[in-house]
């Protein structure tokens, strides 16, 4: 055993990280001074390790009083949706993993306590790598009177800058019920301005769960399912037209299982769907320099994220089938019958066996056709109709190049939450 003093209150993450480095063997596992492992912990751990997991998060129980209890465990659970908004059991003294791994994602980020556990897992799995719950292996933690980390402001400070980090990356309710946590700890703390934004996060929050039960029936009913013989092993889904927020919940719910290698976003303008993308590599194509180069210095921290000048009439240059998922929202509005199905055959081409392509289009005289070109292409087509004449009014009258965003009306805070209360009930 080596023991090595660094400076005090350096945190938690930048101890680990330390000792990682100076660490001799290909596995790591942390330990913090007051928790607990079973005796069969590491044997357990390293085992998973050499079927392929690339890190272990074992089931964590605490110890209160002098008793064990369950506390959390995160077999079925390892996923971005989870991690996003809760911790599902993830710390420090339960985490196992290759050193490989550990520095490929440059280990625990000191600058998000208490959410570094969190950190570490999200970014393995955005590289796709393999984390693995082993729920009959036994961490023990102690639980303290107030916690580990008790400064309801260094919480809400910590959850902020989570947020910072990852919003891109989040849905909007993910991002919502996160802010709603720093609100609550910053109101705890006694800020001043804290309580109303505490207030109105927690009745969207509310609301939002109330429109959760009873919205997926209502989809179902208004959905038409059409299974095609096989031709090709993929799938596709046409979105004709619908409301933004309907829109934009499809293409979500549609997505957050892709977890291939590439996803294209044609038609990308400044990445505006970036954050649906669970892909290893997110890749945005559009023929307007201007608005790429706002996409790629928005994300210009972000090494997963990509920018391709073209035209999606013309990708010759792009291999065939290279992506787990491609969609294109808006843009196909703009062309003639015969454009779009050139698009929609170039699009096709993009995507990947077992591979997902959606698409948003008008009904009109050309979409018979290009539904029948894509039966000979993919294995199942699922077309989604929804009727919106009060969405598409509103667009009409304020639209500005495409976007409600840009018109100096529209853009305003008010007025950008009335279309969105306007698109949910119409989805409704």
């Amino acid at each position: 055993m080596r023991v090595f003093t660094i400076p005090p209150y350096a945190g938690v993450a930048q101890a680990r990280n330390f000792g990682a480095a100076v660490a001799a063997g290909d596995v790591l596992a942390f330990l913090d001074d007051d928790d607990l492992w079973s005796q069969e912990y590491l044997e357990r751990a390293v085992q998973a390790i050499a079927t392929g997991a690339a890190c272990v998060i074992s089931r964590l129980d605490r110890l209160v009083d002098g008793n064990v209890q369950s506390y959390k465990n995160a077999q079925g659970k390892i996923s971005t949706e989870h991690i996003f908004v809760h911790n599902p059991g993830i710390t420090g003294s339960n985490t196992v993993i290759t050193k490989d791994a550990f520095f490929a994602v440059h280990g625990y980020n000191p600058k998000l306590p208490p959410s570094e556990d969190k950190s570490l897992v999200l970014e393995l799995l955005f590289r796709g790598l393999s984390v693995v719950a082993l729920p009959d292996n036994q961490a023990i933690i102690r639980q303290h009177p107030h916690g580990r980390l008790s400064d309801p402001a260094k919480l809400a400070e910590g959850v902020s800058q989570f947020v910072r980090t990852y919003g891109n990356r989040m849905t909007g309710k993910q991002r919502r019920q996160n802010l709603l946590k720093v609100y609550a700890q910053r109101r705890q703390a006694g800020q001043r301005g804290a309580f109303f934004p505490f207030v109105v996060y927690y009745l969207a929050a509310r609301i939002e769960r109330a429109i959760a039960l009873g919205t997926p029936r209502r989809e179902r009913d208004r959905s038409t399912l059409q299974l095609l013989p096989n031709r090709m092993r993929k799938a596709m889904r046409f979105a004709i037209r619908p409301s933004k927020i309907f829109l934009f919940r499809l293409l979500d719910r549609q997505l957050r299982d892709v977890r291939g290698e590439i996803g294209i976003d044609a038609a990308s303008a400044h990445f505006k769907n970036r954050w649906m993308f669970r892909t290893q590599r997110y890749y945005g194509i559009d023929i307007n320099l201007e608005e790429l180069r706002r996409g790629i210095e928005k994300y210009a921290s972000d090494t997963t994220t990509f920018g391709i000048h073209a035209d999606i009439l013309h990708l010759a240059g792009l291999p065939d089938q290279c992506a787990a998922a491609v969609i294109s929202t808006n843009t196909l509005h703009q062309l003639s019958g015969t454009n779009r199905s050139q698009a929609v055959e170039q699009l096709a081409r993009l995507t990947a066996p077992n591979g997902m392509l959606l698409c948003e289009m008008p009904i009109d005289g050309a979409l018979a056709p290009i539904v029948q070109q894509v039966q000979s292409i993919f294995t199942s087509v699922t077309v989604v109709y929804y009727k919106n004449p009060i969405s598409r009014w509103y667009e009409r009258a304020f639209e500005r190049n495409g976007e409600l965003g840009t018109h100096p009306i529209a853009g305003t805070r008010p007025l950008r939450l009335f279309a969105w209360a306007l698109s949910l009930m119409e989805a409704l």
